[in-house]
Parts: structure tokens; sequence; C-alpha cells
């Protein structure tokens, strides 16, 4: 099969960065005192709580809704560990959108950029997840990758409905805008439906994410495209006395992904199996 991208795309600048020397927080020596900013970082969180108005354009409402959110962290205290300097916006896409009959909602992906004050390098709320190097930046900022779902209220805004790093909407069957990718089913046996559908999903979210690695590449000749999936096998597997105490049902589960040019993949722990790339 050919995965064809078809989408909007908005490549955005970065309207918050400032040319003010970068002054970084002092860092904890001691852990109790490191974990407690942290969860006063996580308490000042206000994610849930944004929505913005509907700028008649889906493009425009995720990205109003990004520079909310970004915002929120640079309007935080100096001293607190989630606070922002600066932040960029590196890439936003449009990907899921509801199908007809169901109501508004969309899915768009944001690759983006953070310098927060508490060194990155040691900051447990910025560096987690799939942060990485922000090309073009220097060692103070990291770039990630979200997806985010924005729903649509009565009050006319939209409002935050889920965030991860990949599969987001999954729950809501809607109408895949980029390169969707079917997972096929070849693995034998008798395999319970909340299984089945769990090891599909997981599938799908490894798809997600290696297809999400583009948008993080500072040199687009290395980036490809899973355009192929299928689940082979999926077995149970004995898990010895745990079961006599608990309800532990635990499986193996095999599948094969294929990349629109295997050369550019590189060593990424797995095995070729006849031009697949299997897990």
């Amino acid at each position: 099969m050919v995965a064809t991208v078809v989408g909007a795309v908005l490549l955005t600048a970065n309207p918050q960065a400032n040319t003010t020397e970068w002054r970084p927080q002092p860092e904890y020596e001691d852990q109790d005192e490191y974990w407690k900013a942290l969860a006063e970082a996580n308490a000042s969180d206000r994610t849930k709580e944004i929505a913005v108005d509907d700028m008649g354009d889906r493009e425009k409402t995720a990205r109003a809704w990004m520079e909310a959110w970004l915002g929120m962290y640079k309007a935080l205290p100096g001293n607190n560990m989630a606070h922002i300097a600066e932040w960029a916006i590196d890439r936003l896409d449009i990907i899921r959108v509801p199908k007809s009959g169901r109501p508004e909602a969309f899915v768009f992906s944001a690759t983006f950029s953070v310098r927060p004050t508490y060194p990155i390098a040691r900051n447990s709320f910025w560096m987690a997840g799939n942060t990485g190097v922000s090309p073009g930046r220097d060692e103070t900022w990291g770039q990630m990758y979200r997806e985010l779902m924005l729903r649509a209220e009565d009050d006319g805004k939209y409002h935050f409905a889920e965030m991860g790093t990949g599969a987001v909407g999954y729950s809501e069957n809607m109408e895949e805008l980029r390169g969707a990718v079917d997972i096929r089913w070849e693995a034998s046996g008798e395999v319970p439906q909340s299984v089945r559908d769990y090891a599909v999903d997981y599938v799908r979210e490894q798809v997600e994410y290696y297809n999400s690695l583009a948008f993080n590449m500072s040199d687009a000749s290395l980036a490809f495209n899973i355009i192929d999936a299928k689940i082979t096998a999926l077995t149970v597997v004995n898990t010895g006395a745990a079961s006599l105490t608990k309800a532990v049902g635990m499986w193996r589960l095999e599948y094969r992904l294929l990349p629109d040019d295997a050369g550019k993949v590189g060593s990424r722990g797995w095995n070729e199996n006849g031009g697949r790339l299997a897990d």
C-alpha cells in the first residue's frame, strides 16, 4: 500500500523569544527539595483549563491554543521549575478531524521547543517523554512532539480534551488526515477481543511514534515513514505462580513495520525480516 499525506501544515516562527540574557535557576542539591519543587511545578500546570475562541480555522485555533498553553508556563514565577524563558512552535499539523455527524473536535500534532530557566538536562518537568535537542538552538533548549485534541463546547470555545505522544483521538473514531496505516491482523489462534484491541492500539501508537520522528529531524533527508504494519503473532505467556493469587494475563506480541526507505532507519534495536522491521 502507498500512504499519502493529506492535510494542512502550519509553520510558525517564535513569537515569544526574547533577546535578554538567559539566567538559569540555581539547581537543587537536596533531593527532597528537588522533588518538592517538581511537585509545585506540577501543581501550577493548568493545561486542562485552557480554552480558546474559535478562530474560524482549525490551524489558527490550534496555534492560539498552543500560544496560550506555552504562555502559561512563561508567565509562571521565575523560580518555578516549569517556568520557560522562551518558546517556539516549530511545526503544527491538523491530523484528525471528526467524521460526518460527529461532535466538533480535532487533533493536531505539534513539534515545539522550550527554554526553561531550570536547566533542562536536570529538569524532570520538561525532560520527559520524547524531549530531545532543539535543532539550531543551544543546549538550554529542548524540543518535543505532542498530539492534542481540542473539543468545541457550548460556550463557543475550544477546550482541551486529550494530550499524548501518539494515538490521541483514536477512541473517538475520527477521520485520519495524515497517511493512515491500517494494522493488518495475521496472527493465528483464538485471542480475546479486548486483548486484540489492545495489541492493535499498541502497534498503531508505534507507527505514529516513528512517523512523528520526521518532524524532529534537523536533516529532512533522513526522514522515513512507516507505510504498512501487521501483527504476526499474539501468544499467551505462562506467568507461573503469579496467576495463582492474582488475575494476571500476559501476552507476547510480534509485529512487523514496513518503512518507505529501510536504508534511513539505521540501528533502532530492530531485526530485519523480509524487508520489514520486526519487534
